[in-house]
């Protein structure tokens, strides 16, 4: 039996928060942002938790240093020696920046971003992921189109937006199936991308699909593995799952809620699957 992991005894100012976002580092736990759903404080604060101790430290900023603002509903990922926090909300509303994180010394630098092909815009409750350790995609999300300023402007996008790590340029990589938000993705072999739930600010949806970079074709997972047997995942449609990619082998989705209901259930999702197309059908309908 796998030995419990202790509740950390110095928290080093880490309060209640959710919308925080983590990846790891040499075994640790890099967190950054968030927010207190009872108050509404929005934080910028980096921690690194160590699972093997118990201890949460808090990496202050340092003085001349790049800060980025308070925000939620951002994403954070890592490829090879860096991470990249990628948009969010704060009390402004979306936020249209990207940072890239040292993960030697945690220290923060704002991509410098080309927009002469595509403006980059203002961007929450979206995915993302490194595509060849050379490209960063973020995929849906509510979105403040470029060159407008007011909060009845935001909407939900379909768009895929594609931001090269070597020139920082932006452009339009492909498209979502619908407008999609808070949703969860897996980035599959560099060849899929697999997403479920999400919403269009219409309806909860509660399918699993795949897009195949290649081709830029979506397709829907109409064959489910034996172990789905049971599952409330498709009965219900869903947001706010979270989900944990585990190595190449599968991705791990918990929780979420629908219009009505919180869950705390588990999904396991092999990658094996995902790549078989024979588990696929093309998408007659929006989702």
């Amino acid at each position: 039996m796998a030995e419990k992991l202790k509740q950390p005894e110095d928290m080093d100012d880490f309060s209640d928060r959710n919308a925080v976002q983590a990846i790891t580092v040499d075994g640790k736990v890099l967190l950054f942002g968030g927010q207190d759903s009872q108050d509404g404080k929005q934080y910028n604060h980096v921690h690194l938790y160590d699972p093997a101790g118990t201890t949460i430290e808090r990496i202050h900023f340092k003085e001349g240093k790049q800060t980025p603002p308070k925000r939620n509903s951002h994403t954070f990922v890592k490829a090879l020696d860096k991470a990249y926090v990628a948009c969010g909300a704060n009390d402004d509303g979306p936020l249209k920046d990207i940072y890239a994180v040292n993960l030697q010394n945690f220290e923060f630098t704002k991509l410098v971003l080309d927009e002469a092909d595509m403006l980059f815009p203002a961007t929450e409750m979206h995915t993302c992921h490194v595509l060849n350790e050379s490209e960063l995609l973020i995929l849906g999300g509510r979105q403040q189109p470029a060159g407008t300023t007011s909060h009845n402007d935001i909407i939900f996008t379909d768009d895929i937006i594609s931001v090269n790590l070597q020139t920082n340029k932006v452009s339009l990589f492909g498209k979502l199936p619908t407008a999609l938000g808070s949703h969860i993705s897996a980035l599959v072999d560099d060849k899929y991308i697999l997403v479920y739930g999400g919403t269009n600010g219409f309806r909860f949806f509660d399918s699993l699909l795949r897009y195949e970079i290649e081709t830029k074709k979506w397709t829907l997972m109409t064959k489910y593995p034996k172990s789905f047997g049971g599952t409330t995942f498709f009965q219900d449609g869903r947001i706010a799952t979270v989900s944990c990619q585990v190595a190449n082998d599968f991705v791990l989705f918990f929780g979420g809620c629908s219009a009505e209901v919180d869950y705390a259930e588990f999904l396991v999702v092999p990658f094996d699957h995902v790549r078989d197309s024979g588990n696929f059908n093309e998408i007659s309908l929006i989702m």
